[in-house]
């Protein structure tokens, strides 16, 4: 049984030893990562309109919100992939000289929508730029299945597990048994790639290149704890 103890001291961390398992066992980690090309691109803009009083700033950010809505609905998108929120009407307080300020109002409306098809990337910029009072603030890549293929990589993450226990016991002529411990940790995605990072479109920037979606990294990591035996 020596050889047992020895694979315990030096697969388990110190605070884990003999303290959670009452049986020969060994704990490995598995990892694994799934390459992917994003398939959707997620717009973020916001529109927000000035004025000096409450009922002229909101009849104009009534008029700016729904002609950029009606816009995004004659281009073909359907209502489930256009979203407004964080709807405000405050009053405009600016710091001047130290002090605080107050010019007139301001109302905001934060616009969404999904697009999947990058070729149309140039058409909507182009046409959101004529927009009053409207800034583009991001243009994210994204992946529609993204939860099945984080499902998908996290059990080949755990295969590569049993496959490193398997091969640290055989090393030392044991045998791995059942699993005892199986625990998902810092699993994620790699954050979204921006496109384009907020541009005023009432400003002289344009942007005329060309998208290109590359691939994003689903990465899985796992830890897992096998009983073993002797052969």
């Amino acid at each position: 049984m020596i050889y047992l103890i020895q694979l315990l001291l030096i697969f388990l961390p110190a605070s884990l030893c003999y303290a959670e398992f009452d049986v020969p066992h060994v704990v490995v980690f598995g990892t694994a990562e799934t390459e992917v090309a994003p398939d959707k691109l997620h717009w973020n803009l916001s529109v927000k309109t000035l004025g000096g009083t409450v009922v002229d700033v909101s009849k104009n950010h009534s008029d700016d919100v729904s002609s950029v809505l009606n816009y995004l609905k004659k281009s073909g998108l359907t209502i489930d992939n256009v979203k407004t929120s964080r709807m405000q009407l405050k009053e405009n307080v600016v710091y001047r000289n130290n002090s605080r300020l107050k010019e007139g109002y301001f109302a905001f409306t934060s616009i969404s929508f999904k697009t999947t098809e990058f070729d149309d990337y140039q058409k909507y910029w182009k046409q959101l730029a004529n927009f009053n009072n409207l800034t583009i603030n991001s243009v994210v890549f994204a992946i529609s299945n993204r939860i099945a293929i984080q499902n998908e990589t996290r059990v080949i993450a755990v295969k590569k597990a049993k496959e490193k226990a398997v091969s640290l016991a055989e090393a030392l002529g044991a045998q791995v048994l059942e699993p005892l411990l199986i625990e998902e940790i810092d699993s994620f995605s790699r954050a979204p790639r921006n496109v384009v990072l907020s541009m005023e479109t009432t400003g002289t920037r344009n942007n005329e290149g060309s998208i290109s979606p590359g691939q994003e990294t689903v990465r899985a990591r796992v830890k897992t704890v096998f009983k073993i035996s002797e052969r």
